[in-house]
């Protein structure tokens, strides 16, 4: 089939929709494949040296307080004898607890890296192509018939899908606020 024949017959609204697709769709690799220092560095910033001190303080200051808490409440208790092993074990938990809540800022974003590399390895920016030579007359009817129902739900699917990308970001800043707190 010549080329002129075959680019009649599937429509310019498909060649619309498939640029609008692909766009998207190079557009959400990119995100998906950038880790949330990259995406937004102020807001990262803002993030990691305002806010994040803020959650770290209140989280550690809770931890401490419920291990004084714990251990007076088994200190109180004289039913049971507070022994030397308990009370080590006890401290042994709370230097890896605080430990933790002093590294968990690293261990996000090695995580947001991590992920960011696997992202980068399964995701491809080739788009495959929506249309074969060996086109048929029913290919050419449909493809004339459902152009713009094509265009819209490229359209729409394209939005719906970068605003669940995007909000993926601002739950991930959202996390990282709250990760002490939920330590």
């Amino acid at each position: 089939m010549p080329e002129w024949l075959f680019d009649f017959l599937s429509g310019p609204t498909i060649k619309i929709a498939e640029a609008i697709w692909n766009s998207s769709m190079r557009l959400i690799i990119k995100l998906v494949c950038s880790t949330p220092q990259k995406f937004s560095t102020g807001t990262w910033a803002f993030v990691k040296e305002n806010l994040y001190p803020w959650a770290e303080g209140i989280g550690l200051s809770a931890l401490n307080l419920f291990f004084m808490i714990a251990f007076l409440k088994a200190v109180s208790n004289l039913h049971q004898n507070i022994t030397l092993e308990m009370v080590i074990e006890a401290m042994i938990k709370v230097v890896v607890a605080n430990v933790l809540y002093l590294n968990i800022l690293n261990i996000m974003t090695t995580v947001f890296s991590i992920s960011s590399a696997m992202a980068k390895e399964v995701f491809t920016i080739d788009a495959p192509d929506l249309k074969v030579e060996d086109m048929d007359i029913g290919s050419a009817l449909f493809y004339q018939l459902f152009g713009l129902l094509f265009i819209l739900a490229a359209i729409v699917c394209s939005f719906l899908m970068l605003w669940t990308v995007y909000s993926r970001y601002i739950k991930l800043y959202l996390l990282m606020i709250l990760a002490p707190f939920a330590m």
